[in-house]
Parts: C-alpha cells; structure tokens; sequence
C-alpha cells in the first residue's frame, strides 16, 4: 500500500452494496403517493418491500418514480408509514355507480352501504374483481299428502302456522318439496300444513326430513378411479383473490 511523506489525499474504494444500516428497523419515514390499490387516506406501516407490493399494488407507469423511492428505502430495511393519495378515483360496484369506498373506516362509517358488493379499494384494479355466490340449498324436504295445483319452483307457500318457504325444488312423482324457509331456525314438522297456495284442500306432510338435495341442475364432474370413499373426482377450481 502507498505512503505519503507530506500532506495529501488518497482515494480509496470500498464495495457498500452489501452495507447493513445498524438499527434500521428503528427508522421509520413517511410517503404517499398514488397507488394502483389500496386504503386512501389511511396510513398503513410497512415494513418490507414484498408487503409494499401486497398492500398497494404493483408499480405502474404513472407512479413509478414515487413507488421506487419507497422500495429503494425498505430495500435497506427501514419502515415507512405509507398513504394512498386520492386521485379521483371510483370503487367498483354491482350497481355501478359512482361511490368511493376510501378505507374500512369509510365503509364502516356507512358510505357505499346503499350496494351489495363493493370493491374493497377503490380503483380500475377492481374492475378484474368476480363474485361467486353459492346458495346453501334446501333447508327441509317436505312429503305431500296432496300436490297443489300448479305448485313449481319458485313458489313462495305459506303453512297453517304461519311459516313461509320457497319452493327449491319439486318431485311431483313422489309429492317432495324441496324447501328454503323464510326463518331456517324455525323448522316444518308433520304437524304443519300447506295453507297457501289455495286450491281447496289442505297439504299434510307426511314426512319432513334435512334439506340438501333436489337441486335442479347440477355440472356432471367427471371421475378418474376408485369407488366409494376412495372415488377419485377431477375438479376445476378457479383461483380466488383474497382480501381485496
């Protein structure tokens, strides 16, 4: 290594790509900036860049230079508070309309309570969002003593005492009802008739026994080995997204 006799500089250089900040979760800063997704006006701690991504979304070419400054900072392992700057945008929605859901607070506080289902952050990342909704079947399978005229499914029918149920399904072969009632804690016993619809003569119940089939249609699924128990199925299931 070179010496100096008299004063001067000596330049050396040293490989910090590596460098590990000591105490760094002890830093915290703060950012906003307009994210594809996430809570507005909420500040939420972030401690890494993964968790960056999975609570504010991807970087996209209008905030990519903000978005970065915050990666690059969590990069070495400091913590940032992080806001979502309102920009104008609309949570999606089933009725489609203009409402803008900020946050959990917003939401909880009554805003968007006039739709079903409303996107958890607003933004077009909502638009990509599907629904399922799978309905719970029949509550109760009622026997007929008596089929009334033109019963189908569809049909709200109203028993003696006061019950209520929608006919899920329908065998007239052997006069079974498949049944959703109105209240699913207050169950039909033998004891109950058919009131309405009116035809002149009251339906008994012969038998009433757990809900759960005559279901109308059903997708055929195909098998691949096995019988019984250890009867093998080929599913298709889509994949859902969580918590947005």
């Amino acid at each position: 290594m070179a010496s100096q006799v008299s004063p001067g500089i000596r330049l050396r250089e040293r490989d910090l790509s590596n460098a590990v900040v000591v105490g760094a979760s002890e830093i915290t800063a703060a950012h906003a900036s307009t994210f594809r997704k996430g809570p507005i006006g909420k500040v939420v701690n972030i401690s890494s860049q993964k968790e960056l991504i999975s609570v504010f979304g991807a970087p996209t070419d209008a905030n990519a230079e903000d978005f970065f400054v915050a990666s690059e900072f969590l990069g070495y392992g400091g913590r940032l508070a992080v806001v979502r700057a309102a920009t104008g945008v609309n949570s999606a929605s089933v009725a489609g309309g203009t409402v803008v859901v900020k946050n959990d607070d917003d939401w909880a506080a009554g805003n968007g309570a006039g739709n079903m289902l409303v996107a958890r952050t607003p933004g077009t990342h909502g638009n990509a969002l599907k629904i399922v909704t799978v309905d719970r079947g029949a509550d109760q399978l009622a026997t007929l003593t008596a089929a009334p005229a033109g019963l189908s499914v569809g049909d709200t029918v109203t028993f003696t005492g006061g019950k209520k149920a929608v006919v899920y399904g329908w065998d007239a072969g052997t006069l079974t009802a498949s049944l959703i009632l109105d209240d699913p804690n207050t169950r039909l016993t033998t004891a109950d008739s058919i009131d309405t619809p009116d035809t002149g003569v009251v339906s008994g119940l012969t038998a009433v026994t757990a809900g759960g089939t005559l279901y109308e249609t059903a997708t055929a699924v195909a098998t691949s080995g096995g019988s019984g128990t250890g009867l093998t199925l080929d599913l298709t299931v889509s994949a859902g997204i969580p918590e947005h």
